[in-house]
């Protein structure tokens, strides 16, 4: 489980995930998990990611509808599906 209040080490903006540099658009230090989704943390999200396990972090934020349909009227592709398309260390770091 992770709560709002649970904080991360935000790598001081760079993590590397699957050989590739994820980079976040500010360096955090430490961060709260409810302030690296407000602050669209890429490195946030991909510490959430890592302490609840691919299969879990996969349901809450398809739950969220990433990787869905929007229903908008222009071309849109929906995103992987992890059930069919496999799951990396570095795909886990694409979501959201």
């Amino acid at each position: 489980m992770v709560r709002p209040t649970d904080q991360f080490f935000g790598e001081n903006g760079a993590i590397e995930v699957g050989g590739v540099t994820i980079r976040d658009h500010e360096k955090y230090g430490w961060i709260s998990s409810g302030r690296s989704w407000r602050q669209s943390s890429n490195i946030g999200a991909i510490k959430i990611g890592q302490k609840l396990g691919k299969s879990l972090y996969y349901h809450y934020i398809s739950g969220f509808g990433f990787g869905s349909l929007t229903g908008l009227t222009c071309p849109e592709r929906r995103g992987p599906d992890p059930a069919t398309e496999g799951v990396s260390a570095l795909s886990l770091s694409c979501y959201p």
